[in-house]
């Protein structure tokens, strides 16, 4: 079914109505003026178009209307909407951003004949002719298309730049005005021979805009208004068309609020303005910088209904606005509202000492503007008739209070939607966003505040962290944690009610100074829970860092602190209360080495469901056999752990030649810690997953095995041979999810494997498992594959056929398993024949373009060479020949000869590099060597350093 025929079928009512709808702009009309027909002739024959003239804008748009005009002069009888913006040349954006600089625009003979018997119809002085005919300012062209739009209705002059260029910088110099000069066309006399002769140039430059500027007033539209001189008025008699029906008038300035750009307005300027035929509306946000004596044109009363001044005026004593106001009062006797907010200047002390008789003027001359209805500087009069300098701000708080209580009582009295009250989706919904969509979407209705507001509070989090957007409540600094514990002394802590997770991250504890310390937040939340105002808390997570184990003195002692203890010693009473189904407990802590804070003392480990350990086995093997029975002790007395991560870190050619003594003579107490380690771990009857993180590097042969209860197991660090044949011996039983990180063995940490064991170490690629016991595996995750081009694709640090038995013994793992697999193989695959075929393109594509050049210019030669000697001219016969003959010559070699070649060429040396491993996948036989004399000199070091200990 064609999806524009049900538009087509609109009546031209509808029609009508979408194309005169104020949400389309001008550009969006101008494209369904192209669509068909009939969108053409219904939007011609509307009347209601707006139009956005752009002035100086480097597409000659404006240009191009008006000459749309003097071709078809009734397309302006459509527009009721004007505004205007300005898009001077610029310097800076000309050098620098290489934008376009705006040229001039040239009209032809008629449209110029044209333009000289409109001007003189409409009475359009000499002055704007003359620029709009030499088609280098566009504003000029205002007047002229006003004659065309007889049913204008709004006049927008927009943020007015009355500059010809703009610098783009504060300080222009001479260079810049030289530069600026020579791109506007200025014819320079032999006197500019010094090019560094700033004040000759600048000098020049200002002339030479001032010539494009109108002389006696700050606009060509002003220019060409009527106006009272010696009693005389001046300017043309007719009013222009687009004038004649104008009933909204707006000129906003300066631009970017720098006066030296935009626009001074001149008292007469606006009387012209306040006097049109049928104005209602005037606003004008513009400075007045100097006093003229000229008095309004026509003494008969305006027709303005509402009048804005913003901005101020310059250079003026304030006495001397009074009078203006009383002037502008005298003429506009049909003001029915009045607003002013001008700036002062400096010359005056007490500028509201004249706020009040500017109002009094307004109210004595015009009888139908009501004291309620005018505003001057923020003051005006109350409803008991006395004066009151923050009068709009009183009227605006009495506003927002009478919006609030209609919301208010709507929220009061408005039945929610039956999704809100029977649904269970919302909060559901709500868990998937961000915690400022949550609190923009409590405010919108009462029904919704009730569902988000718990949820808002659910989930506290004090402490930075990476996802601070999802959680509902973040207090991320010590100072944020102090101002909270302040609002809840004076405001209590009605959200709590609501709490079900609190969380402390790593960033609570990092204190840098004593008011820092986060015991008052932690002294609060004792209370609240003390009280019993959480009875919701259901989860605690504690993410306590290194430095408590190596601990900051001022940290320690918010372990030792009786307003810090009571804390911990609160929340453990709270959890005792209850079951482990109704509270759990997380703990992220550290055992680098010995702990100075007991977690068993401090917590009901009898709740703890997620474990985290940081190990980092140090050169002293007591104190690693200590923290290791220490992570023993803890896990006996946690039995109800569904979740331990181990992590650690570091290399084992870190341990110096003492620690390596210390742990050959204590290996057998060190291999004891670790089957202790392994006891604890088996009898967690209710642990789900199991992540071992370089953990276990100290000895990399020792297998840490889950129990049977696990369903998720992690390993990540480096392996042994001996560590795959326990891997591959042992059932997993139960085990559907396992990752896998393995890396090898240096050969220098197998030297130390070696002086602390006696065992010589098999690199684990030489390894070959035959077969695992491990069946159970729905997900397979391991570390991506190396090899490609001209080397065959391994897994290093794993045995040569460990995946092979791993897919074997595992027929049901799913495709979302085999995926990632799959697109690890593949980018190992392609990595290099990536690299080949860019090389082979980029050769053969170089190659042709060459001959394809040189081609080129050999028929263009010819043919240019041929066709001279027998036309003897540059014609049209001529140019003829050369864009078409040395084209078509070219384009029939390439399908005949060099097309075919490039295809044969590529697809033979694709065809043995794809397959082979070409040089550029292989090193230098140089570097080669190299690397293998930097490999055994790092080697025989590493021997010798154990010699010298």
């Amino acid at each position: 079914m064609n999806a524009t025929s049900p538009i087509l079928t609109l009546p031209n009512e509808i029609l009508a109505k979408i194309f005169g709808d104020n949400d389309l702009c001008d550009v969006d009309i101008s494209r369904a003026i192209q669509v068909c027909k009939l969108f053409k002739e219904n939007i011609q024959g509307f009347v209601g178009q707006k139009l956005t003239f752009i002035v100086d804008t480097a597409s000659h748009l404006g240009w191009r209307f008006v000459r749309c005009l003097l071709r078809t002069p009734e397309i302006g009888e459509h527009f009721i909407d004007i505004t205007i913006e300005w898009d001077r040349r610029n310097w800076k954006r000309w050098r620098y951003d290489r934008k376009p600089w705006t040229a001039d625009w040239v009209w032809t003979e008629l449209e110029k004949q044209q333009i000289v018997a409109l001007c003189h119809q409409w009475e359009i002085n000499e002055n704007t002719k003359s620029l709009i005919l030499g088609g280098k300012n566009s504003e000029a062209l205002l007047p002229l298309i006003l004659c065309f739009t007889p049913n204008l209705k709004a006049l927008d002059l927009g943020e007015v730049d009355i500059s010809l260029v703009d610098f783009g910088t504060p300080a222009p110099g001479g260079d810049m005005f030289l530069s600026v000069l020579e791109l506007l066309g200025h014819d320079f006399d032999d006197d500019f021979n010094n090019v560094n002769d700033y004040n000759k140039f600048r000098t020049a430059y200002y002339n030479f805009v001032a010539s494009y500027r109108p002389p006696n007033h700050s606009l060509f539209f002003f220019d060409n208004l009527q106006y009272k001189v010696g009693g005389n008025i001046v300017g043309p008699k007719k009013v222009f068309p687009g004038l004649a029906s104008l009933e909204i008038f707006r000129i906003g300035g300066p631009k970017d609020d720098r006066t030296v750009h935009g626009i001074s307005l001149r008292h007469s300027e606006c009387f012209a303005i306040l006097l049109l035929p049928r104005i209602q509306s005037v606003a004008m946000s513009s400075t007045f910088a100097s006093v003229d004596l000229l008095e309004p044109f026509s003494d008969r009363p305006s027709t303005l209904k509402r009048l804005t001044f913003i901005h101020g005026f310059t250079h003026q004593q304030e006495p001397d606005r009074v009078v203006f106001f009383e002037k502008l009062s005298e003429i506009t006797s049909n003001l029915e509202q009045v607003y002013i907010n001008a700036r002062f200047s400096s010359f005056e002390q007490d500028h509201s000492r004249f706020f009040e008789p500017i109002t009094r003027i307004f109210l004595k001359n015009i009888k139908t503007l009501k004291s309620s209805n005018i505003l001057v500087n923020g003051g005006g009069f109350d409803e008991t008739g006395r004066w009151n300098f923050d009068e709009e701000r009183r009227r605006e708080v009495a506003r927002k209070q009478k919006a609030f209580e209609l919301i208010r009582w709507k929220l009061q009295t408005l039945k929610p939607p039956p999704i809100v009250t029977t649904s269970k989706i919302i909060p559901e919904v709500l868990k998937h966003l961000h915690r400022s969509d949550v609190f923009s979407l409590m405010l919108s209705c009462k029904a919704l505040y009730d569902i988000c507001y718990p949820d808002m509070w659910a989930n506290f989090r004090f402490g930075s962290h990476f996802d601070w957007k999802r959680f509902r409540a973040s207090v991320g600094s010590a100072g944020a944690s102090r101002r909270l514990a302040k609002s809840i002394e004076l405001f209590g802590a009605g959200g709590f009610e609501h709490l079900e997770r609190l969380e402390f991250t790593q960033h609570f504890y990092t204190v840098n100074s004593h008011k820092e310390s986060p015991k008052e937040i932690l002294y609060m939340l004792a209370n609240q829970i003390g009280l019993g105002n959480t009875p919701k808390l259901s989860h605690l997570s504690l993410d306590w860092p290194r430095v408590v184990e190596r601990i900051h003195f001022r940290v320690e002692a918010q372990f030792h602190d009786p307003d810090s203890l009571r804390f911990y010693h609160t929340i453990k009473e709270y959890s005792q209360k209850r079951t482990p189904e109704e509270f759990s407990l997380r703990l992220v802590f550290s055992l680098a080495s010995l702990p100075r804070v007991n977690p068993s003392s401090l917590l009901d480990l009898q709740k703890l469901r997620d474990l985290e350990v940081i190990v980092k086995w140090d050169y002293n093997l007591d104190v690693a056999i200590m923290a290791a029975n220490t992570l023993v002790d803890i896990l006996f007395e946690s039995p109800n752990l569904e979740k331990v991560k181990l992590r650690g870190g570091g290399s084992l050619n870190d341990y110096i030649r003492s620690a390596i003594y210390a742990i050959k003579r204590g290996l057998g107490r060190l291999w004891e810690a670790m089957a202790g380690l392994q006891t604890a771990i088996g009898n967690l009857k209710h642990l789900r997953s199991l992540s071992i993180v370089d953990a276990l590097s100290i000895h990399p042969s020792f297998l840490l095995t889950p129990p049977p209860s696990c369903r998720s197991i992690s390993y990540s660090g480096k392996t042994t041979t001996s560590w795959w044949e326990q891997f591959a011996n042992f059932s997993f039983s139960g085990i559907e999810r396992m990752t896998l990180t393995c890396t090898d063995i240096r050969a220098s940490e197998g030297r130390v494997i070696k002086q602390m064991t006696g065992e010589d170490l098999t690199p684990v690629g030489k390894l070959t498992l035959g077969d695992v016991k491990i069946s159970t595996l729905k997900s397979l995750t391991i570390s991506p594959p190396s090899g490609g081009l001209g080397t065959e694709i391994e897994f290093k640090g794993y045995p040569s056929d460990f995946v092979d038995c791993m897919l074997k013994k595992n027929p049901q793992l799913s495709d979302e398993c085999l995926k990632p697999l799959a697109g690890r193989i593949a980018g190992s695959y392609t990595r290099d024949r990536n690299k080949v075929i860019t090389k082979v393109l980029n050769k053969h594509v170089g190659a042709l373009q060459s001959s394809l050049s040189a081609a080129l210019t050999k028929y263009a030669e010819d043919i240019a060479f041929k066709t001279l000697r027998e036309t003897r001219s540059i014609g049209e016969e001529f140019q003829s020949e050369m864009r078409e003959k040395p084209i078509d010559i070219l384009i029939q070699q390439f399908e005949r000869e060099l097309g075919p070649r490039l295809v044969a060429e590529c697809t033979e040396l694709l065809q043995s590099q794809l397959r082979e491993a070409p040089s550029i996948s292989r090193p230098h036989p140089s570097d080669e060597s190299e690397e293998s004399e930097e490999s055994d000199e790092s080697d025989e070091s590493d021997e010798s350093e154990d010699e010298d200990y």
